[in-house]
């Protein structure tokens, strides 16, 4: 996959789970919190994987589809009492176990703070992730929402990554020209590909951060600066 990471941005989209903070232990977490409905996880996971990329246009038809085809996976489930759970204790279980056991990117916060303090302009951010809660687990994980411009589900959208929509509407949402903007990933597969699709820029942040990491990021601010 061809990354493209040189030139000035007028805007940077974050990914969440996995870039604004390590995620390589969240599923096992959900699994052990999950024991008594485990199998409801995993169908619905199964269910998840097989609608990535796909644009149901809007978010009760995603999840309609979604939980349709957990509950084949599950003979004799409700699919009602299944949407129930997905939507109110798998979410809830998510926010919970990120607010007791994880924290941002030290560069995260560290680059966060700089864009604040900066005596001159610095591109909006966002953020795109492709679950729903995305104010919730900002919170839980020790960010302010508002220090993002915008804040974009997928779900929420109806196109899980990588349909390119979500991406595109979250550039129009921070009025940028698609092609000038950054996207910040964890996932080449979702964040790269939806990111490409949608004519943009990607960068790839590894699960173990190289040490230059947050310096590579701003030097790409740096030069979108109009100062």
């Amino acid at each position: 996959m061809k990354t493209r990471i040189e030139g000035a941005c007028s805007a940077v989209i974050f990914d969440l789970d996995g870039t604004l903070y390590d995620s390589r232990f969240l599923p096992l977490a959900l699994g052990f919190s999950s024991l008594f409905d485990f199998r409801r996880l995993a169908a619905v996971n199964a269910a998840r994987k097989t609608k990535a990329g796909l644009d149901f246009g809007s978010r009760d038809s995603l999840i309609d589809a979604m939980i349709l085809d957990a509950s084949l996976r599950l003979p004799g489930e409700d699919p009602e009492a299944l949407r129930a759970w997905y939507e109110e204790t798998l979410y809830g279980r998510f926010v919970e176990l990120l607010r007791r056991f994880f924290s941002p990117r030290r560069c995260i916060v560290r680059f966060l703070l700089e864009r604040k303090i900066a005596g001159c302009y610095l591109p909006p951010l966002g953020v795109l992730s492709d679950y729903g809660h995305v104010d919730d687990r900002l919170h839980a994980i020790g960010l302010n929402p508002f220090d993002f411009d915008i804040r974009v589900s997928s779900e929420d959208e109806g196109a899980l990554k990588p349909s390119p929509r979500p991406f595109l509407e979250a550039a129009r949402r921070l009025g940028a020209d698609p092609g000038r903007v950054l996207v910040v990933g964890d996932t080449r597969p979702t964040d790269g590909a939806g990111a490409l699709a949608a004519g943009m820029e990607y960068l790839h942040l590894p699960q173990d951060l190289p040490a230059d990491f947050c310096e590579r990021l701003n030097r790409r601010i740096r030069a979108a600066r109009a100062c």
